[in-house]
């Protein structure tokens, strides 16, 4: 009799641990893992921490800067997703070009009139290319810190793929020490000595 309930103690006891195993594994946290790791391309743009984790160098900035580019003429999202992408977008801007484009529902309004014509124009951004880092110019000019580089966007319409304009980025230093993007030019592209594209 004694060993049949040092038996059932047992026996309840294990259950008691496999029960608690099995909630531990069923439980949030994992769930929470898997779908963070199955972060769509515009989660990853809109969840980054610019506060803690803002790019450190031009080429860095500019790399994001194509990334929230890409994800705007690529992806699917929400109007909440989309603001959250151009909020994004807004902060790494300098302080003039932010005044140039604002107020920030102006900005958002032509923003939606971009995609909605890549749209209609059936156009992605299959990959971008930006300056390697030996190729960024470095300089000073009243009294602010400027950097140049290049970024271009390989545009497919179809099987069809083609190289946007260079676009010659300029960014500005900010008094916080963070690189911001003061504008760009789109460079047409030059002619040869034979006159072909």
């Amino acid at each position: 009799m004694k060993h049949m309930k040092l038996i059932i103690v047992a026996l309840f006891l294990a259950a008691l641990v496999l029960g608690y195993f099995y909630y531990l594994n069923s439980r949030g946290d994992n769930g929470i893992k898997e779908v963070d790791a199955m972060a769509t391309n515009v989660q990853e743009v809109i969840m980054r921490n610019l506060d803690n984790r803002y790019p450190p160098t031009p080429k860095e900035l500019v790399r994001y800067y194509a990334e929230i580019t890409r994800c705007f003429y690529n992806e699917e999202y929400t109007e909440e997703e989309l603001s959250g992408m151009a909020g994004q977008m807004w902060r790494i801007f300098d302080d003039e070009l932010a005044a140039l484009n604002s107020p920030f529902e102006s900005y958002l309004e032509g923003l939606k009139s971009e995609i909605l014509y890549f749209e209609e124009n059936e156009y992605t951004i299959s990959n971008y290319a930006v300056s390697d880092s030996m190729d960024v110019v470095y300089f000073v000019e009243d009294g602010f810190e400027w950097a140049r580089l290049h970024c271009f966007f390989y545009i497919r319409t179809g099987s069809h793929v083609s190289t946007s304009n260079d676009h010659h980025m300029l960014l500005r230093k900010d008094a916080d020490g963070h690189w911001k993007i003061y504008g760009w030019v789109l460079l047409e592209e030059t002619e040869n000595d034979n006159g072909e594209s």
